[in-house]
This record gives structure tokens, C-alpha cells and sequence, in this order.
């Protein structure tokens, strides 16, 4: 019994088989492929791999190191200690440690968190711990209570205050 090996349409579509199963093909829109395509480097020494994890997505391999995956049509997936890298020579980088999240600006510039309205930062249990707001006030919090906040007029915290060296005051206390 033969095996098809290739099949050509005039005009039309091109088809690869291996073991008389369809492994590429051309199309209108451009290829397409079932299973794993492996990119290679002139030289052969490095590869990066394609292919379908089985459900869905899309992971990228980098000979047998998964780089990231696809993981379905709105999350990308990078495992541990593998960095999202902007610029031309790496200034910005974030990645996950194992048990940190890390956001590395290693450029000439300051690092801008930029909001319409306000930047919230809390911590996992979405207890407040600082809040910048737009054109009004910045409040800092200890466990989740407002320690200090800025006012039109100046400032005010809570609490008890303990000063270290001398305090200088240009209006009486």
C-alpha cells in the first residue's frame, strides 16, 4: 500500500505528509501546521520549539526549558525566573522569583506609574498600604490603618510620633 508524501494543487494548496498523516499545508491565509515546529539557528547548536500544550495554547520551548506558553487566547504564561524584557538594552524587566515579584528598572529614567485617576497599592489580602490620588491627597497605612495623609494645607497623621535627633519647626509647636 502506498503513502501520500506530498500533494500539490495547481493554484492552490500544498500538502506535507510524514507516515501518511498531513503535517503541513499551504493555505489562502498563509500555513499551516500539525505538531511541533522546530526553528533552528544556522549553526544547529540552538533550537526554540512550537507546539500545542493539548489544550488549547501555544508553548514556546527553548531546546527542553519551556520560555512561555499561551496558555489560552487572553494569558501568556512564563514560569518562574524567566523576564519579560523592554528596550533596546534590557532597562526594564519583570519576572517572578519563586517567591517574589520583581519589577527591575535598570534604565537612565525614572520608573512611572501612571494613572487617570489614582495608584492603589495593596498587599495580597487587599488591605491598603499606600494611595497616591490624583490633584488631592497621598495616605500611607500600617496594616491597613492611615498613618499619614496629605491635606490642601499640609499633612496629619495618627498615632504616637517618635523622633531621633532634633526637630525644627518655622512656626511654634
Amino acid at each position: 500500500q502506498s503513502e501520500t508524501i506530498i500533494n500539490a494543487v495547481e493554484n492552490g494548496a500544498v500538502s506535507l505528509y510524514y507516515n501518511n498523516t498531513k503535517r503541513f499545508e499551504t493555505n489562502s491565509n498563509g500555513i499551516y501546521v500539525k505538531g511541533t515546529v522546530q526553528i533552528e539557528e544556522e549553526s544547529g547548536s540552538e533550537y526554540y520549539r512550537l507546539h500545542t500544550n493539548g489544550y488549547g495554547g501555544l508553548e514556546v520551548q527553548n531546546e527542553t526549558t519551556k520560555v512561555c506558553e499561551f496558555t489560552d487566547s487572553s494569558t501568556l504564561d512564563f514560569p518562574d525566573n524567566n523576564k519579560i524584557q523592554f528596550g533596546n538594552s534590557g532597562d526594564l524587566k519583570i519576572w517572578h522569583s519563586g517567591s517574589k515579584s520583581i519589577i527591575d528598572d535598570v534604565g537612565d529614567g525614572a520608573l512611572r506609574l501612571r494613572s487617570n485617576n489614582a495608584v492603589d497599592i495593596s498587599d495580597s489580602d487587599d488591605v491598603m498600604m499606600a494611595a497616591f490620588n490624583k490633584d488631592a491627597d497621598v495616605r500611607l497605612y500600617y496594616d491597613g490603618h492611615k498613618k499619614f495623609e496629605t491635606i490642601s494645607n499640609g499633612a496629619k497623621t495618627s498615632g504616637n510620633h517618635y523622633i531621633t535627633g532634633e526637630l525644627y519647626a518655622e512656626a511654634e509647636i
